[in-house]
């Protein structure tokens, strides 16, 4: 395993625990606070939505990582 994919998987780990992993009740914007470039933060927002509404995408914490993909945090 290198160094890159332990990395991704403590990153991981971390966003999940600062999330609250199980906590439904999280809205965009409460997931999308830990986006650095606050110009990706509306489009963290969308993603998470578009996530959410579709109900098939996965998880809430799927979702929540989703948008923070999108914002440059995973």
């Amino acid at each position: 395993m290198n160094l890159y994919k332990v990395f991704l998987i403590v990153l991981m780990t971390s966003t999940f625990a600062v999330l609250g992993c199980g906590d439904s009740g999280q809205s965009a914007s409460e997931v999308c606070n830990g986006c650095q470039v606050e110009a990706l933060r509306g489009e963290c927002e969308r993603v998470f939505n578009l996530c959410v509404e579709s109900g098939d995408a996965g998880t809430h914490e799927d979702c929540a990582a989703a948008g923070l993909f999108a914002c440059g945090v995973l």
